[in-house]
């Protein structure tokens, strides 16, 4: 059995490079696993050829009739996607936490109390443009925390911080696919 098949990489950057802190508040999209027909992932590491390939996500998820991502709102500046190792030597995993703002209205409270225990997956874009996804097929993500608050005082924020979270073997991949879009599914009526 090949154990590494990655060849040496030099991790260098440049200098130069413009870093923009941050996620596009404007993009932020989830899905139920349910949605889903098929879940691409990164490639497993004894195939990648390279880092860059064992941290992103190549070929597009595909959706049952009718279904898609839906997009999330959350409010400026509010947004971040955090990587927690977690475990020991010989047997580390990641925890990848996407947390954000959003708007604290009857919608959005329709919103969580629906997806609060539904296994999920999230794709957010960084200020940088670059996508990165929370969740996986065999290990989904899930709305784990929620406060909101209506504020005391002019000025004061109105919104419900919310946490996803997600436990993967690494850090939320970058999704270099396309994102299939439709308009948030409404509430079953008989659930």
């Amino acid at each position: 059995m090949e154990c590494d098949p990655i060849k040496l990489e030099n991790i260098e950057f440049c200098q130069t490079d413009e870093i923009v802190a941050g996620l596009n508040d404007l993009e932020v999209y989830g899905a139920a696993i349910t949605d889903f027909d098929t879940i691409a992932e990164p490639p497993k590491l004894n195939v990648a050829t390279s880092f860059e390939e064992a941290g992103s996500i190549a070929e597009a998820h595909t959706f049952k009739e009718g279904r898609g991502f839906h997009k999330i709102q959350i409010q400026a500046d509010s947004g971040s996607v955090e990587n927690t190792q977690l475990g020991e030597k010989g047997n580390i995993s990641v925890q990848n936490s996407l947390t954000g703002a959003m708007r604290n209205n009857k919608k959005t409270k329709g919103y969580l109390r629906y997806y609060k225990n539904v296994p999920m997956i999230f794709i957010v874009r960084e200020k940088t443009g670059n996508l990165v996804q929370v969740g996986s097929k065999n290990s989904p993500a899930y709305i784990v925390e929620f406060t909101g608050n209506t504020g005391a005082a002019p000025g004061d924020a109105k919104n419900i911080q919310v946490i996803i979270r997600d436990s993967q073997p690494y850090f939320a991949p970058d999704y270099d696919a396309a994102i299939t879009q439709f308009p948030a599914p409404a509430p079953d009526p008989e659930v």
